[in-house]
């Protein structure tokens, strides 16, 4: 898996810096790995950091269904400008994890959820709980959403993303300075 972290192309915005751990099941077990972004250079080491602002856990399998999604998958989210330094904010613990469903073209299902515990944010394939905030985003436009060119409230009264704990996914929002319009 580290072959796919290790083609960056370095289109990455100047203003993300993070260190994350990523863990990758395969039929061999895990790979460990972690990446560093400072001011645009991407590191790419052995091993997991010490103190990470993101953990990403999934399979091999997910991973390379999500980079063929096409363009390159961690360029476009990495280019992004962010304009905040992971590393240096205190990111507020969540009541509820957020549970996002999708797949990509070739019906492979992406289950992800995300949480933040002791300011770090955790991502990782999972099953939905009854109480996560749930969002499920329609294959057709998981490609446009992951680039930034969906219309989310459009997307939402069309049907295309569809929300479960809506109230608790708002206060979430609001903890972060941050609405859907």
């Amino acid at each position: 898996m580290q072959k796919y972290a290790s083609g960056l192309s370095g289109n990455i915005s100047q203003d993300l810096e993070f260190s994350a751990n990523f863990e990758i099941q395969n039929g061999q077990g895990k790979e460990l790995f972690h990446l560093i972004s400072h001011k645009g250079e991407m590191q790419l080491l052995e091993g997991i950091s010490d103190h990470p602002s993101l953990i990403f856990s999934s399979r091999e399998r997910t991973v390379i269904e999500l980079l063929q999604l096409g363009d390159d998958l961690l360029d476009v989210l990495l280019a992004k400008p962010f304009y905040i330094r992971l590393d240096q904010i205190d990111l507020p613990e969540m009541d509820h994890s957020f549970f996002f469903s999708s797949e990509t073209p070739s019906g492979w299902p992406l289950t992800y959820k995300l949480a933040i515990k002791e300011s770090v944010l955790l991502i990782w394939e999972g099953e939905e709980d009854k109480d996560d905030i749930s969002i499920s985003i329609k294959p057709t436009i998981l490609r446009d959403l992951i680039r930034g060119e969906v219309n989310i409230p459009f997307a939402l009264i069309r049907g295309q993303i569809k929300v479960r704990n809506k109230k608790e996914l708002f206060s979430v929002l609001k903890s972060f300075g941050l609405s859907l319009t």
